[in-house]
């Protein structure tokens, strides 16, 4: 693991770096709480939906590393070793499993808060993290992409920033809701969640990692 973390800039700031996406998981999930505090399905979708801050974050964080490894010429280097592909994508795996586990415990919290509140739970719906948690690996690969194409530190969070408004264009203009993974603005009581639309957005955010990482 220390090889994983030397990537990231050693443990501290891995540490650091996790504090801020789980930070802002909850700037995604907390405002809301007297929605969902009452509704243990509303817990967990929102909980998804921490992709629209979390996201950005991480791939701004993506970007940054990246532009580093970039310009320090390390990548080069990288590049003649053995699996160099398995070297190369390291940090980005590094950064999603930093981003995936923020999200897992924005999750938790939320889903144990709900339950204490004394509103049933529906564990058979966990699933849905999955597809948000592909959500979470496309939006690292797009910032380690850009971050690698300029080799510049402050396009960091110029891509922070088109990944949040990159969501934000899919949920009202014309590109399907790609990185939509939850976040309900209404009850779901007496509803249930069909399989095909969250199972599509998983395989599709799966299809655009790979594409990205390979062209990078």
């Amino acid at each position: 693991m220390s090889r994983w973390f030397a990537w990231l800039g050693g443990v501290r700031l891995v540490l650091v770096q996790w504090v801020v996406l789980l930070a802002a998981g909850l700037v995604s999930i907390l405002p809301r709480r007297d929605d969902w505090i009452g509704s243990w399905k509303l817990a967990l979708d929102g909980s998804a939906g921490a992709t629209v801050f979390i996201g950005p974050v991480a791939a701004g964080l993506a970007c940054l590393v990246y532009s580093r490894l970039r310009s320090s010429g390390v990548g080069e280097i990288i590049a003649q070793g053995r699996r160099d592909w398995w070297s190369w994508s390291q940090p980005a795996v590094g950064l999603w499993a930093l981003a995936s586990s923020a999200l897992l415990c924005v999750a938790v919290g939320a889903t144990t808060a709900s339950s204490l509140a004394g509103v049933p739970a529906y564990p058979r719906l966990l699933w849905i993290l999955i597809p948000a948690l592909a959500v979470l690996g496309s939006q690292v690969a797009i910032g380690a992409a850009i971050g690698w194409a300029s080799g510049r530190s402050w396009a960091a969070p110029l891509t922070a920033v088109m990944l949040f408004l990159l969501y934000l264009w899919t949920v009202v203009g014309p590109l399907p809701e790609f990185f939509d993974s939850g976040s309900a603005t209404s009850s779901l009581a007496g509803f249930d969640v069909v399989p095909g639309p969250w199972l599509a957005l998983g395989v599709a955010a799966v299809a655009l990692t790979v594409v990205v990482l390979a062209a990078a």
